[in-house]
């Protein structure tokens, strides 16, 4: 599963379209009511609208189910190199995260500015298990 980059983010397109030619089946976020989200599936090409909060979503929203999930790249405005994260405080990726299966991955995307050496948490807060940085 990728993010749609917004507001800075680090773009996925070349990510996605690498996994694509691998064979994989690839997932966006749909947000839904409430602030959660959930995977739907991706088409390169698909058509797009904004979301609740800004954020790119496909037209086609065909659900996947989170099981067949293995690895989600995740955003953020800050991580450390422990795998916290600061996001934009609504919690969607936290809540998300923890629906996961164990053997899923969860892949922090940054830029390396935005690596700090310590990045405050609290209870709720879901940790990446890797980080993925480069100017």
């Amino acid at each position: 599963m990728f993010y749609i980059a917004f507001g800075g983010e680090v773009n996925t397109a070349e990510m996605i379209a690498g996994a694509r030619k691998l064979g994989k089946m690839i997932a966006v976020p749909l947000t839904k009511r409430g602030g959660g989200l959930r995977p739907v599936r991706w088409e390169p090409g698909a058509r797009v609208v904004k979301g609740p909060y800004g954020v790119a979503e496909p037209v086609m929203r065909m659900p996947v189910n989170i099981r067949d999930i293995d690895i989600v790249i995740v955003p953020g405005i800050a991580f450390d190199k422990k795998g916290n994260r600061l996001s934009r405080g609504k919690g969607c990726y936290d809540r998300f995260l923890k629906e996961l299966l164990p053997k899923a991955l969860a892949i922090g995307l940054a830029y390396n500015f935005q690596v700090l050496p310590f990045v405050h948490t609290v209870r709720h807060d879901m940790r990446v298990n890797r980080l993925i940085y480069a100017s």
